[in-house]
């Protein structure tokens, strides 16, 4: 049986949580601006796949780099979870 340090299982709830709430950030606010955006014409089908692309290599690179953290994982998590925040709540500012 392997030992865990004090916090891991904590840490693991932390990031399950901040995941379901990011995801869920991106999901219900902003994926419902794709087809607006195209019928305005600031975005077509093609660079709207692009984009989805980008996002998801976005996690891949964000999940390898949070794999190799050894510590300061807490302010990772609160740094990630207030961009999201704060770039959504920008998405409403555009025109």
């Amino acid at each position: 049986m392997s030992h865990r340090p004090p916090g891991a299982i904590g840490t693991l709830l932390t990031g399950i949580l901040t995941l379901v709430a990011v995801m869920g950030i991106g999901r219900f606010s902003l994926t419902p601006q794709i087809p607006l955006m195209i019928k305005e014409g600031a975005l077509t089908l093609s660079s709207a796949g692009i984009l989805a692309a980008m996002n998801y290599i976005g996690y891949l690179l964000g999940a390898l780099h949070v794999s190799r953290l050894k510590k300061h994982h807490a302010a990772y998590l609160k740094v990630g979870l207030a961009a999201t925040v704060v770039v959504t709540l920008l998405s409403a500012t555009t025109g």
